[in-house]
């Protein structure tokens, strides 16, 4: 992916930045290369044993530490993964189809204690990893309830560390524990599982090679996999430490690690409590990923001025109103093949529309009563032997043309979007002021831009579809729902410790990206603030009236400063945004022109804040639906 970020000065992590810096964070940047040692204290734990997905062919698994593995059947390799920096994943297929060492010895553990990194994505009932064979060692699965589970099996007994139950198919970053003087545990995506009493675990010396996939369940993806074998103290004195390196190794991995931080670099608890979809764009391809709970999703986007660069996603929460699955509707003189063709996650989950060789109307229908001032009805649809689809709720619809990619018609009171997702896959999305009542939300076939009823073959499809969707409340279409009722994205980092400046000249920086059209709500970009208390904040956030960012600051409730930017923010284009005060003033750069206002109120003392929200604000403005790039604080003013 295109994506980087310059170093204006500054060191990774803890220490004395330059030019000021006491915060960056990039995100524009993840992927498994971020990994590196385990860094326990003052040990700096390499990895034994280490396989990158983007290094596997189809004869042989090469290890960038540690002995290669030979393929057995017929592994895909050179999946996509929700990375930037080229990651890519193998599928470790359910019919017997991975890689196998020569020898017992590639992943031999012993009497030592070691540590395992997964990035993976699986379903329940899947062999990820298998260093035992039917006897003596350790082996990694996922249950039937789709948990992660380490057996580690000595010569007299079982012992397991199980994490919480994942959600199927999304991808994770787990890393197990073992040590026989502290215990067992495992954290996914930074997540704690069961902690294991491991005391009376033996030697785990097994006759059987590694294997990675299995015989039996379905497929995984495999992106990246370490062991780190280590001497009891080599993995700490206190397994508490064992928690903030799994998130922190976590955050390294999804691009949500500072490059910068002279207070904490951990981001704090709770970026989501739901998975989600995250997008990559490359050129004119956009692909979808599944991603779990608390997962930042770095997305990388084109915009209207056709530039490609990547941020966070923030997202309000939301709530599936309408089934995603076309099979679910009502199907009036057509029939739903269900997984009939490729979506952008890579799975065949399109649903094939067939309409029938009846000379009439030829649609799906599901009716409902959901309240919202706006409602954006959306779907993805690929043409077949059809081209013109409607898409709409009660007496309004618009038309689109999917082999021309561009939206017929809508009518004055309401907008229509097309989205490219490249390969003949577009997103259709209607966004209406819903009248009161119930209302048939419908996807129509049509013959042409005018012409509803038609005859068709009753076997061939006329469109393929999928992630059909109803927003309420919003004024744009969200990204695919990965759950009924997926939470908000909530990024936030401690602030009093070093990260924001004691100063009274303080400035940030940073890029921001939000869907072309009208805001209905006030949304949040970057708060600063006082235990997100109201009374004491900085913020910037887009107006919902106006659709401008706005510059705000509170001090035990009294405004200091409170001005707009006369550029939109609602034009789909990546905009930079700088802002900064001082004792008498405060500005706001967007795209290079500044505006300022003198401060209402002297801004002395210095502001005492804690918090870095990115995206959202706790007592403000609501969530921030669109992506935020490089955030820069520093100390002093541009």
């Amino acid at each position: 992916m295109p994506c980087s970020a310059g170093d204006p000065g500054g060191t990774s992590g803890s220490g004395v930045a330059d030019h000021g810096v006491s915060f960056a964070l990039d995100l524009d940047q993840s992927g498994t290369s971020r990994l590196t040692n385990l860094e326990l204290g003052a040990d700096s734990l390499a990895p034994t044993v280490l396989f990158r997905g983007e290094d596997a062919t189809l004869k042989s698994w090469p290890a960038v530490f540690g002995l290669s593995l030979t393929a057995i059947g017929t592994p895909k390799i050179g999946l996509l993964a929700p990375f930037t920096d080229g990651t890519r994943a193998v599928e470790l297929g359910a019919a017997g189809e991975g890689y196998v060492a020569e020898s017992a010895d590639t992943a031999a553990v012993g009497s030592d204690d070691f540590a395992l990194e997964f990035v993976l994505r699986a379903a329940p009932r899947v062999t990820l990893a298998d260093q035992r064979g039917s006897g003596i060692g350790w082996a990694v699965r996922t249950t039937v309830d789709g948990a992660l589970s380490l057996e580690l099996q000595d010569a007299n007994q079982l012992f397991t560390i199980t994490s919480q139950p994942l959600s199927s198919g999304a991808w994770y970053d787990c890393l197990f524990w073992v040590s026989r003087a502290l215990g067992g545990a495992v954290y996914c995506d930074g997540r704690a599982g069961s902690p294991s009493d491991l005391s009376a675990l033996g030697d785990l010396t097994s006759a059987a090679p590694l294997a990675l996939g299995g015989s039996s369940g379905e497929n995984a993806e495999l992106a990246y996999f370490a062991l780190f074998r280590a001497r009891a103290t080599t993995l700490g004195t206190d397994s508490a430490a064992w928690e903030g390196l799994s998130r922190m190794r976590f955050a390294e991995l999804t691009g949500a690690s500072p490059r910068v931080a002279l207070g904490s670099a951990l981001p704090e608890n709770g970026v989501r409590a739901s998975s989600a979809y995250l997008d990559l764009q490359a050129g004119e391809e956009r692909d979808l990923f599944l991603v779990g709970e608390d997962w930042p999703r770095i997305a990388c986007r084109a915009d209207n001025a056709a530039g490609t660069r990547c941020g966070y996603l923030s997202e309000p929460a939301r709530t599936r109103f309408l089934p995603a699955n076309a099979s679910e509707w009502t199907a009036n003189e057509l029939a739903v093949n269900a997984d009939r063709a490729l979506f952008a996650d890579g799975a065949a989950s399109m649903a094939a529309l067939v309409p029938s060789s009846a000379n009439t109307e030829h649609a799906l229908s599901f009716s409902g009563t959901f309240a919202g001032a706006r409602q954006a009805l959306s779907l993805f649809a690929r043409a077949e032997s059809g081209q013109f689809i409607a898409l709409g709720a009660g007496a309004g619809a618009a038309i689109f043309d999917l082999h021309a990619g561009v939206v017929v018609a809508a009518p004055p009171s309401a907008r229509a979007t097309l989205e490219n997702w490249g390969n003949g896959l577009f997103r259709c999305s209607y966004v209406f002021a819903p009248d009161p009542g119930a209302l048939s939300y419908r996807v129509a076939l049509l013959a042409g831009p005018s012409t509803s009823s038609f005859a068709g073959d009753g076997s061939s499809s006329w469109i393929d579809v999928a992630g059909l969707q109803l927003d309420v409340g919003a004024a744009n279409a969200g990204s695919l729902l990965a759950a009924d009722e997926q939470a908000a994205d909530q990024l936030s980092f401690v602030g009093n410790d070093g990260n924001l400046p004691s100063s009274e000249a303080v400035s940030e920086s940073l890029g921001v990206l939000l869907p072309a059209g009208p805001r209905l709500n006030d949304e949040a970009v970057l708060s600063l603030n006082l235990a997100g208390e109201f009374g004491n904040q900085v913020e910037l956030y887009v107006t919902g009236d106006t659709g401008e960012l706005k510059f705000w600051a509170l001090r035990d409730g009294d405004t200091h400063w409170a001005f707009n930017h006369p550029a939109s923010f609602v034009d789909g284009v990546w905009h930079d945004v700088g802002a900064s005060w001082n004792a008498t003033s405060a500005a706001l750069t967007v795209d290079g022109v500044p505006a300022t206002q003198t401060a209402l109120t002297m801004n002395l003392p210095v502001f005492s804040l804690d918090h870095i929200d990115v995206g959202f604000s706790s007592s403000s403005s609501g969530n921030l639906e669109g992506l935020i790039g490089g955030i820069e604080i520093r100390a002093g003013t541009p």
